[in-house]
């Protein structure tokens, strides 16, 4: 039920049906950005606590993220293409 209502608030959009290694992308991305929020907001109590480790878990969230999106949008994309423009193969190819 509750999966449901956040599926309505926050639909992703894919054209072609989702893969599992799409879907397994997607997840980490939101996974990356959901840690890298948790790490940023209580990047105070952390530092505390872990020092200088708080601000290395916070660059490797960071450079996981930056890493992770690009890959996923590229497979998102193309994937969405070719599901897209599926029919349109035949026509060019005549010309």
């Amino acid at each position: 039920m509750i999966v449901e209502k956040l599926k309505d608030l926050a639909p992703v959009p894919l054209a072609a049906p989702e893969s599992r290694q799409l879907l397994a992308a997607r997840k980490r991305v939101i996974w990356a950005g959901g840690a890298l929020a948790v790490l940023v907001g209580f990047f105070p109590i952390l530092h505390a606590l872990a020092g200088v480790y708080a601000v290395a878990a916070v660059v490797a969230a960071g450079v996981f993220a930056a890493i992770q999106v690009p890959i996923w949008a590229r497979a998102k994309n193309a994937a969405d293409d070719e599901y897209l423009f599926r029919d349109r193969g035949g026509d060019d190819a005549q010309d």
